[in-house]
This record gives structure tokens, C-alpha cells and sequence, in this order.
């Protein structure tokens, strides 16, 4: 009886730990989505052992690539007025 829990408290854990590295590889994707490409282990290491705590970091990372886009845009507003 003791053997079955100890397997049972062993696949438990497991699967626990697959689903914890699914969701930091999908952190991961969602940094590099904003655009921090360069430190993706870093990003996996702080949410896999982290866990919410992590997540809640790389939601609160700005949205690098959307800043380019504005810093474009104004650059190219304020050219089309000077003209």
C-alpha cells in the first residue's frame, strides 16, 4: 500500500514539474515576443523556480518591440512636419 502512494506521490510530482517547464517555456516565448531575445535561460531559471512569481515578472517586462515602433513613428511624424 505504501509502495502504490510513493509512486503515486512520485508521477504527482512529475507531472508537476512538466507542467511547470511548459509554462516557463511559454514565458519565455511571451519575452521574446516583447522583444528580449538575448537572456532566454535567465527568464526560464527565474520562472521555473519562481513559478508565479516569475510570470508576474516577465508580464511586467515593457514591450521593448512596441517602443521601437512608437520611437519610429514620432521620428517619421516629426519628419513629415518639417517638410
Amino acid at each position: 500500500m505504501t509502495a502504490v502512494l510513493v509512486i503515486f506521490g512520485l508521477v504527482v510530482f512529475l507531472f508537476l514539474v512538466f507542467v511547470n517547464m511548459k509554462l516557463s517555456r511559454g514565458m519565455v516565448e511571451a519575452a521574446n515576443d516583447k522583444g528580449y531575445c538575448d537572456n532566454d535561460l535567465f527568464i526560464f531559471y527565474i520562472c521555473f523556480f519562481l513559478g508565479v512569481l516569475g510570470y508576474m515578472y516577465v508580464a511586467a517586462l515593457p514591450d521593448l518591440k512596441l517602443r521601437e515602433m512608437l520611437a519610429e513613428s514620432e521620428r517619421l511624424r516629426g519628419e513629415t512636419e518639417e517638410q
